[in-house]
């Protein structure tokens, strides 16, 4: 189901021994990355023609990757990215002189790249795959096997992205459980705008389950509706 994912979705140049490298030396979290960001994209898909694309496969002839910050751009000037890298900056010492003209990059502390980033006049709504929890296991797995709610830290992680990239309005995780929670920011004129977790988990046939794909939806559709504002 990726593999057809990714033939539609953009120009791939590989045949069946290359797809087989590409899946083969990636373990789940990578895979858990990759469908995620083909979720995200057949939202838009669905509203919105996409106007250019750029090759998804690197031809590294070691190991073939999706490469990173593919960028897809779509009429109505909305761009989908995977792993777009934010630069950081070198800081400076407490009695250094501080000029307002210092110019600064994508994130005022240090580099971060986060997994799917969908841009609108210059505003970000970033989502974050997560799937690997501890000692190796499954994200948030109990004894049982089950999947618990998200991590903590994950939720602070989205802070960190918003906080330090400049003009994101919301960030959330995607991760195989079940519950989903939307915190919104101080003063937020819409659901986008703060940070959460969303459930994401694939069906048969590597669908997503339709509950879920309706939050991520619905949380993508109102920034893309207040990113006109």
């Amino acid at each position: 189901h990726l593999y057809s994912l990714m033939q539609l979705a953009t120009h791939c140049d590989f045949n069946n021994d290359d797809f087989k490298n590409l899946l083969e030396t990636k373990n789940t979290p990578t895979l858990f990355e990759y469908w995620a960001f083909f979720v995200v994209k057949k939202i838009l898909d669905k509203t919105n023609n996409a106007q250019s694309y750029r090759t998804v496969v690197s031809s590294n002839p070691l190991e073939q990757t999706i490469t990173p910050e593919i960028c897809i751009a779509y009429e109505g000037g909305i761009t989908l990215w995977f792993n777009k890298t934010y630069r950081g900056t070198s800081g400076r010492q407490p009695g250094d002189s501080f000029a307002v003209s210092d110019e600064l990059k994508g994130s005022y502390s240090h580099k971060l790249i986060p997994d799917i980033v969908i841009e609108r006049n210059n505003k970000l709504l970033i989502f974050d795959a997560k799937f690997k929890g501890q000692r190796d296991g499954f994200y948030g797995e109990n004894e049982d096997g089950s999947i618990g709610s998200w991590k903590p830290e994950d939720i602070d992680k989205m802070h960190c992205y918003r906080e330090a990239i400049k003009a994101v309005t919301g960030a959330y995780i995607l991760y195989p459980g079940e519950s989903a929670v939307v915190y919104s920011a101080h003063n937020a004129t819409g659901m986008y705008e703060g940070v959460g977790a969303l459930p994401l988990k694939p069906e048969a046939g590597a669908r997503p389950v339709q509950r879920h794909l309706e939050n991520i939806e619905r949380i993508i559709r109102e920034f893309i509706k207040g990113a006109l504002s």
